[in-house]
């Protein structure tokens, strides 16, 4: 039987329903999206519903008629190729569902994902993670995250609603399946490392670490994990200044937040601040992007956590540095840092399922969409005016095949001592601020500190590499350090803009870095999306006449 359920009439606000639902079966609520309105669901049956006294908890179990095996039902069922069932869901695992105050939470098929997504960003954004806090979360998932690092020594779980969590254990027993851990408890909630705590968060962190808290603590923590509701689903506690205040407070000096954020942006979202569905998240982000104590913080978007919309996420830190050198990590970096901390599984299967340093790389780079909303701030960020060269500049460009085309003349000479060197000379005459050998500049290839860290100790260990010598030599003529803090990238031009000459006096210097040597703000996903062009492009820093030879300055970088 194929039913749906839409309500009418009025809708009378309850104590639980967020600022941005007035009902938990309201047509915008999960609940209703999900669950009540669908006509398309084979299945769709109530596991429990019930209130606890912080919540409406509903978890319900659902299949698709459109549904098809996953790999782990055909090794279930021995599917093998040819099979009839694997057009079918008859054999499919049905997926349950869960929902507090009609928000969704986290799905069976996918919860591995979201979990991921939230969990390991944050941990491996710091270089050691021993003491971990997880706001919420009762059902399990997040700290079984967690317990995977072979660096934790402690979990403290803060869950104000102890229902959510027998509940938990009951009807989603997988969230909190720690069996498969080397050296882990069974059930997550049963592990030594844990510590349940039964009580408000906010209420916890500020008689701990609020500014008139005089308890001296045991340990500071070097992750806080938010899993609890989204910004705009849980106002006392995002935008509460004192919370936020004591939560800084609580961190170690190099320690992270990771937090869900909710559905991401779309290129066409209003500023953030004007849009309903979106103004309280950014109320959030602004207070911590202001707060003193946080040192930088990055969005990503993952889009294999179940729901209609990819999911968003953000790692906030307080230290810059270090933190940057981890979450820049080049992807072979954090495969290695995956290696060593993730502990083995007793079934010898992978323990992660979906963050590797593959996904590590894709979260470096926010989305679009991000970048644009963020640019609709007023006053405008100044690097919104550097997502993309100016049309109104003129790009001056060298043809090294065909010299009549060429706009600047190389000339080739030696010196006293018979070591090679170079003048670019214009042959038009280049207004200020065009853009100078753009093409060249783009083609500049980018060495990693471990990959250039590794040649060096080749040429220590191997006399006769004379080859690599070279290589390393022109790497410190030709090439520069990304100004972005922490990126241990090196940009090595090899195209004819590696044979401008430079000087150390900036009056004959007349071409420029393209950006200007302003520092990263705490957020911004202009930089993230756009360091290498914001790290290579040179623009004339005055008008340059025909015949004049093109200089860099020395300390251009």
């Amino acid at each position: 039987i194929s039913w749906s359920h839409e309500l009418r009439g009025f809708r009378h606000n309850e104590p639980y329903v967020s600022a941005t639902k007035t009902n938990y079966l309201d047509s915008n609520s999960d609940l209703a999206i999900f669950i009540m309105s669908p006509l398309d669901l084979k299945v769709k049956k109530e596991i429990i519903v019930t209130t606890s006294e912080h919540y409406r908890i509903d978890i319900w179990e659902i299949l698709g008629h459109d549904d098809i095996p996953s790999y782990v039902d055909g090794m279930k069922h021995n599917l093998v190729k040819g099979d009839p069932r694997w057009m079918t869901a008859d054999i499919v695992e049905p997926t349950r569902i869960l929902f507090m105050n009609g928000a969704l939470q986290c799905m069976t098929s996918h919860e591995r994902e979201f979990h991921e997504s939230l969990v390991h960003p944050a941990m491996f954004a710091h270089s050691n993670p021993v003491h971990v806090a997880v706001i919420g979360g009762g059902e399990g998932a997040a700290i079984r995250e967690v317990l995977k690092h072979n660096t934790v020594q402690t979990v403290t779980m803060i869950e104000m609603d102890s229902q959510i969590v027998e509940i938990a254990r009951e009807f989603l027993p997988s969230l909190s399946d720690c069996s498969d851990i080397v050296g882990a408890a069974d059930n997550c909630f049963d592990d030594s490392r844990v510590n349940l705590i039964r009580e408000d968060a906010k209420t916890w962190f500020l008689d701990r670490f609020g500014s008139n808290s005089n308890k001296v603590v045991d340990n500071y923590f070097d992750v806080i994990l938010l899993d609890t509701l989204e910004p705009q689903d849980n106002l006392d506690l995002y935008h509460n200044e004192q919370f936020l205040n004591a939560l800084m407070n609580s961190l170690s000096t190099e320690g992270t937040i990771g937090v869900h954020l909710g559905d991401t942006h779309t290129i066409h979202d209003p500023k953030a601040d004007k849009s309903n569905s979106t103004k309280e998240r950014n109320r959030f982000m602004v207070a911590l992007e202001n707060h003193e104590e946080t040192g930088t913080m990055f969005v990503y978007d993952e889009a294999h956590t179940g729901f209609e919309i990819p999911s968003s996420f953000l790692t906030v830190c307080k230290s810059t540095k270090k933190c940057m050198e981890n979450w820049f990590a080049e992807a072979q970096a954090t495969d290695y840092q995956i290696s060593a901390r993730i502990l083995e599984t007793n079934s010898k299967k992978p323990n992660l399922i979906n963050f590797d340093g593959a996904t590590q790389l894709l979260y470096q780079i926010p989305p679009r969409a991000w970048e644009e909303v963020y640019c609709r701030r007023e006053p405008k960020p100044f690097e919104c005016d550097f997502r993309s060269l100016d049309p109104t500049k003129a790009l001056f460009e060298v043809d090294i095949k065909n010299e009549d085309d060429s706009d600047f003349q190389i000339e080739l000479m030696e010196d006293d001592h018979g070591d090679q060197i170079s003048s670019v000379y214009a042959k038009k005459d280049i207004p200020k601020g065009s853009y100078i050998m753009a093409t060249e500049l783009a083609s500049s290839f980018t060495i990693g500190r471990n990959a250039h860290d590794a040649l060096k100790s080749t040429v220590q260990f191997q006399q006769n590499a004379n080859v690599i010598k070279d290589f390393l030599k022109y790497i410190d003529d030709s090439g520069h350090e990304s100004l972005s803090e922490g990126r241990s990238l090196t940009y090595v031009e090899i195209g004819a803009s590696a044979l401008i000459r430079k000087s150390s006096d900036t009056k004959e210097a007349n071409i420029g870095r393209w950006m200007p040597n302003k520092s990263r703000p705490v957020y911004s996903p202009v930089y993230d999306r756009h360091t290498t062009s914001l790290d290579v492009f040179l623009v004339a820093t005055r008008d340059i006449k025909e015949g004049e030879e093109i200089v860099k300055p020395e300390n251009l970088w």
